[in-house]
Parts: structure tokens; sequence; C-alpha cells
């Protein structure tokens, strides 16, 4: 049984004035390991 264990998820997305954000697009890539080994991640919200 093929089995996805873990996903990164990348979102792009930006914002307009007094309408807050809009989502532009949404890319996940699924491992079969039980988590990510090196996560470099930013998050700037």
């Amino acid at each position: 049984m093929d089995e996805r264990k873990c996903c990164t998820t990348t979102v792009k997305f930006t914002s307009k004035e007094g309408e807050g954000f809009v989502w532009e697009h949404v890319h996940q890539i699924w491992s079969e390991e039980t988590e990510i080994k090196k996560d470099d991640s930013n998050w700037i919200i």
C-alpha cells in the first residue's frame, strides 16, 4: 500500500488593500517519511 505520512505545503498569497489576503497558489509535496528531516521554513504573515 502506498502510504503518505508527511507533507510540505507552500502557499503563495497576496494582500489587497481593504480586502485582506488572497490565496494565489497552494503546492504540496508528499513524502513516505514520518517527518521532515530539515525544516528551513520561513513564516511571513
